[in-house]
């Protein structure tokens, strides 16, 4: 500590007396004694309800098929396609912005008239996925829309957001497969 204290060009009482008064900052106790270096012990810090099951592994259980792969439409060109593992606890959603997942992998976005989003998923963990229950809206101008639904399955919709929700009451982690088409007739 007195190489710190030379440093920070402070006596070791006035180090003391700021690492004390410093001890409550980011959710950590910390315990001080004159002579000895300080020691930080973390303290845990909840917010809201802790969930009602174990967090899921965001790696998928052995056996758990991948989501499907998409299909295009006739007339649709692929301008990207991409796949995600989303860990949803219960009554939790995960939401799509085609837009903003277009613009993130440098891709020109086409116009709303012409921009097609696709998405498959398929539960991953539990598996089998007995008890969850996945629900998939298309969100636009306010509107939200079921467009599928089920612990695995497929939907396409253009501009707005798509929106994945965990209707169950446990905990699951979600493969989601997306792709961003262009209409080219």
């Amino acid at each position: 500590m007195s190489f710190l204290c030379r440093i920070a060009g402070l006596s070791p009482l006035l180090l003391i007396v700021l690492l004390a008064a410093c001890a409550d900052n980011g959710g950590s106790d910390a315990t001080v004694t004159p002579g000895l270096a300080p020691t930080v012990t973390a303290v845990p810090t909840t917010t809201g309800t802790p969930p009602a099951s174990p967090l899921p592994s965001p790696s998928p259980e052995p056996g758990a098929p991948p989501a499907a792969p998409i299909e295009l439409d006739p007339g649709v060109e692929s301008l990207a396609e991409n796949t995600l593992l989303a860990v949803l606890q219960p009554q939790a959603s995960h939401n799509l912005d085609p837009v903003a997942l277009a613009e993130g992998m440098g891709i020109a976005t086409p116009p709303c008239a012409a921009l097609v989003f696709y998405v498959s998923w398929q539960v991953r963990h539990p598996y089998p996925p007995t008890d969850v229950n996945v629900e998939v809206y298309r969100m636009r101008m306010g509107a939200r829309e079921l467009i599928g639904e089920g612990p695995s399955g497929h939907a396409s919709g253009g501009c707005g957001q798509v929106q994945l929700l965990n209707n169950s009451d446990i905990s699951a982690t979600v493969e989601i497969r997306y792709l961003i088409g262009e209409l080219t007739r």
